[in-house]
């Protein structure tokens, strides 16, 4: 896109740091009117005709160093998080086609440099009990491979200090 025209992205970068603005999130559907109390539908819930954009200006900004990735169609969402007192990185994954179970989704989370992987972990509520998923190293990149996902998993990357 040329700089300066209309939705445009704009990217910098300053020092060590870079930053990318998108002007404008286009929506796939219309939004409801606004009144005191509405229900957004899930045939509302669509991907911005935009994303490629959104999450190429992602990927930019972060200089390729992503803190985690899944791929996985784009009706799978992941949210990352941390709890520092435990060490421990976690990855929720939900499945919005939950009628179409997935497999063998290819996921990777990058792991601090001051820590190390202990192991991972699979909770999910469609199995009986916590998983361990096998996982290998590449740098300070970790990748597993979670063996279903129909609804919902949460994969704990639990770390240790080097």
């Amino acid at each position: 896109p040329v700089e300066g025209a209309p939705h445009a992205p704009i990217q910098r970068s300053f020092g060590k740091g870079r930053v990318a603005y998108i002007p404008k999130i286009e929506a796939e559907m219309p939004a409801p009117p606004a009144q005191m109390n509405y229900v957004i539908r899930n045939a509302l819930w669509k991907l911005p005709k935009n994303y490629r954009q959104l999450a190429d200006a992602v990927r930019w900004a972060a200089g390729g160093q992503l803190t985690a990735s899944a791929e996985a169609p784009l009706w799978v969402t992941m949210e990352v998080a941390e709890q520092e007192s435990s060490r421990t990185r976690l990855a929720h994954l939900v499945n919005f086609k939950y009628q179409e179970a997935l497999k063998d989704i290819p996921v990777q989370m990058r792991i601090p440099e001051a820590m190390r992987l202990r192991e991972v972990i699979l909770k999910s509520p469609d199995e009986p009990s916590p998983l361990p998923l096998h996982f290998s190293m590449s740098g300070d990149m970790a990748s597993v491979r979670v063996p279903r996902l129909k609804v919902y998993d949460l994969i704990l990357f639990r770390m240790e200090t080097k």
